[in-house]
């Protein structure tokens, strides 16, 4: 969960603080954010669910519970792919 959780607090804070400086980054990161963001908290929500010290839940609808949840991760792949593609043309 660390990894789901961290680009939300590292680049997009920076973002959001106005501290990045690459105009199309920023940009791109503006228009994907509340698409990411949507992902975390269902990232998040699974990892609560699921949590063995969260004995609430049994896993009857673990299986599709963690399907929708690699579908979400996907996208939330490819939207972070494009702010990497974005980022490594802005280096070179």
């Amino acid at each position: 969960m660390d990894y789901i959780a961290a680009g939300h607090f590292g680049l997009y804070e920076r973002i959001a603080e106005g501290k990045e400086r690459r105009k199309p980054v920023s940009k791109l990161a503006v228009q994907i954010y509340p698409r990411i963001e949507q992902v975390t908290q269902i990232a998040l929500a699974f990892d609560e669910k699921y949590n063995p010290e969260n004995n609430e839940h049994g896993l009857d609808h673990f299986p599709e519970d963690l399907s929708a949840l690699c579908e979400e991760l996907v996208t939330r792949i490819e939207l972070e792919d494009q702010l990497i593609q974005l980022l490594l043309e802005a280096k070179s």
